[in-house]
């Protein structure tokens, strides 16, 4: 059987797939191999693999585990899988913007009001009943990875929990002992706040600006105030769909070519020149 009837049955629905993009038409006795990374968004897959939707198509499907999404792309790149059941796009986003035409997704399924992922634990012993309920400060802790952390933050924004008050802020200076009166505080939205910022001059400029806009507006209104010599940290300089773009436009419309220095995956740095 033609892989066509195969890639018909997940497009309704069935689980979300990121298939390579030059395979070849399989045949039905062929193997096929799909990594799969080992969280409650691989649930489809198995719900397919559970209700013989692979075995309707006649296709022999060999799990494959995944250990990170990274790795997923790295066996797609290989052709050690012939496809992944449940790749984040920001990690599949990332390799068409490096490498295009590496790969393509098949079949999307988001979260929706009805079906949910994203979850919020406390201990057996709090008090709490809702997100509501915490109102004031808590620490918390998401799965990496921005797909994961936007969820959380959607989450959060919609029950007023997303923003720290100032006072939140100033708490969490003085607990590290570092609040004392050389510390300014500027609260609003980049686009509000910087623009009129008691800012002259800057010796470090540390964004975590998470996206586009927020880091091009960051970048626009304090890079001409860093004094050359100083540096640029970049928190989400990975992530090349948000703050990567935004920098990369910034550099080439001044003209910066100082190198970009990875100090991880994520943070990117260099020091001003000229």
């Amino acid at each position: 059987m033609q892989r066509t009837r195969f890639l018909a049955l997940f497009t309704k629905g069935l689980v979300a797939i990121a298939a390579a993009a030059t395979l070849l038409p399989a045949m039905a006795a062929d193997r096929v191999k799909f990594g799969v990374f080992p969280s409650s968004a691989a649930l489809p897959f198995y719900i397919a693999q559970n209700r013989g939707y692979f075995r309707q198509a006649d296709i022999e499907v060999e799990e494959i585990p995944m250990n990170s999404h990274p790795l997923t792309v790295q066996a797609i790149v290989a052709g050690s899988i012939d496809g992944a059941a449940n790749l984040v796009t920001l990690e599949g986003a990332n390799m068409e913007a490096r490498r295009p035409k590496t790969l393509k997704y098949i079949s999307l399924n988001g979260q929706n009001s009805q079906n949910v992922i994203e979850q919020f634990v406390v201990k057996s012993s709090s008090t709490a009943k809702s997100l509501k309920d915490f109102k004031g400060g808590f620490k918390l802790f998401s799965a990496p990875g921005p797909a994961n952390i936007g969820a959380a933050r959607a989450v959060l924004k919609k029950v007023g929990l997303f923003s720290a008050s100032k006072e939140v802020v100033k708490e969490n200076f003085r607990k590290y002992g570092l609040l004392d009166d050389r510390v300014v505080f500027v609260e609003g939205w980049f686009n509000k706040s910087l623009p009129t910022a008691p800012i002259d001059k800057l010796a470090i400029m540390r964004l975590d600006a998470d996206y586009y806009d927020s880091t091009m507006d960051a970048m626009k209104n304090l890079y001409p105030k860093l004094s050359v010599g100083g540096w640029v940290i970049l928190d989400d300089y990975g992530h090349p769909m948000g703050c990567r773009t935004a920098v990369t436009e910034f550099r080439a419309e001044h003209n910066i070519t100082d190198p970009i220095i990875m100090a991880d995956a994520h943070v990117g740095y260099w020091q001003r020149t000229s």
